[in-house]
């Protein structure tokens, strides 16, 4: 007759100690099996490459424009998103724009609710995107870095203790490494998505748009540790329905447009726009009504874009806004699973459900820069829609699940189920 074992705990010691032993010769179930795929691991920090690196370089797109042709397959999760989504009546049917003389054009009215192309000024719904900052608030971010240009702007942010917020294209994160990890390293500020290669997302398809938009995510989360950006700007403030939802529902990401533009991109090639205007331009806004809040279209792809920031951001202090860059205005976190450039990272891959919770959010506010490499992603089992589920459904639910992975214990799993 066996002994009796005394406690709960010790039953659990026992289970676990033969679940250990089964881990070390890997799955049970085949690597086609579902539950494989369910509770999959990240990679461990050893299996991704360095940050700059040859072999980290070839996991990215190389051609752009990107077309569905020069991309490598787009992964089967992105579309797989991009499936469900279609299914649930999410994303609107609206063929793709098409360019004439440079803005996209549409059959039907483009400016109405059907369409809705934030070309024409038309505005998205409020949970899919943003136009104004709040009151008294300039959200401040660049657009299309990282460049050799960011550099310089970097140093004078940090200088100035200003967070902003960088809406990198992806293809420019491969050309800049180390320019990006200083962003992300050494000047700590938020990332966010401006596609990968710079398109009009309204003229592409929508499987287009999820490679263009997934690409760049992905750079950026196997850059940053695993973060998943919030936020998401497209390349000429081109969006419409279509587009807004691809973002939202496929990738949980919030559209940001602006409400002020500079044009400072065009300083060197129009002959007509000069940094002066511009800065009569900014004079106006820092020194007029605080609602709503500025939120400015700025670039870090040329020195004298860079330079025109650098010159009125006297004017932010000296007309009493407050300055932060996206996420901090609207308190939110800057990623989909983490806080910022420093707290704890959820683990999550791209077009996946974002977490309900992320760890430590006592802070929203990054208390140190810590550099971080594409080799320190964490480890740990994907979210499943189990991660949400109560305490109090972890009782023998969890000794079955447990049993239905490492067969071997079974039946000491389900007698501990039985008798507690």
């Amino acid at each position: 007759m066996l002994p009796r074992i005394s406690s709960l705990s010790s039953l659990a010691f026992l289970a676990f100690a033969v679940v250990s032993i089964q881990a070390q010769d890997g799955w049970y179930h085949k690597e086609d099996h579902p539950v494989t795929a369910l509770f999959r691991r990240q990679a461990p920090p050893s299996a991704l490459p360095a940050v700059g690196s040859a072999e980290w370089a070839a996991k990215y797109p190389q051609a752009t424009p990107l077309t569905l042709q020069s991309t490598p397959a787009v992964p089967q999760a992105w579309l797989a998103a991009l499936d469900a989504a279609t299914k649930a009546g999410l994303i609107p049917a609206i063929a793709p724009s098409k360019l004439v003389n440079g803005s996209p054009t549409y059959d039907g009215n483009a400016n109405g609710p059907e369409i809705c192309s934030a070309t024409y000024q038309c505005r998205g719904p409020a949970d899919l995107e943003i136009w104004d900052s709040p009151p008294g608030t300039v959200a401040i971010s660049f657009d299309d870095g990282p460049a050799p240009a960011s550099v310089r702007l970097y140093d004078f942010l940090k200088q100035n203790n200003q967070r902003a917020t960088h809406f990198m294209i992806g293809s420019n994160i491969l050309a800049n490494p180390q320019i990006f990890l200083q962003c992300f390293n050494d000047l700590a500020n938020d990332i966010a998505v401006h596609t990968y290669s710079h398109q009009y997302t309204t003229t592409l398809s929508n499987e287009l748009i999820v490679a263009e938009i997934g690409w760049t995510m992905q750079i950026i989360h196997d850059s940053t540790g695993g973060r998943v950006p919030r936020y998401w700007r497209p390349p000429y403030g081109d969006a419409d329905n279509r587009v807004r939802a691809i973002a939202k529902h496929v990738f949980s990401l919030t559209t940001v447009i602006w409400n002020e533009d500079t044009n400072d991109w065009e300083l060197g090639t129009n002959v007509t726009l000069t940094p002066q205007l511009i800065a009569t331009s900014l004079q106006a806004w820092y020194s007029g009504p605080k609602s709503p809040g500025l939120m400015i279209l700025e670039h870090e792809i040329a020195d004298p874009s860079v330079q025109v920031f650098i010159d009125s951001y006297p004017l932010i202090k000296a007309n009493g806004w407050a300055a932060a860059g996206v996420p901090d205005v609207f308190n939110q976190s800057w990623y989909l699973n983490a806080m910022n450039n420093s707290a704890p990272v959820a683990p999550y891959e791209v077009a996946a459900v974002p977490p309900s919770a992320l760890p430590g959010t006592s802070s929203a506010e990054p208390t140190s820069t810590t550099p971080v490499t594409a080799s320190q992603v964490p480890t740990g089992a994907g979210l499943t829609s189990a991660t949400n589920k109560s305490a109090s459904n972890s009782g023998h639910t969890l000794h079955l699940r447990l049993a239905s992975l490492f067969p071997p214990v079974g039946l000491l799993l389900c007698f501990v189920a039985f008798v507690y």
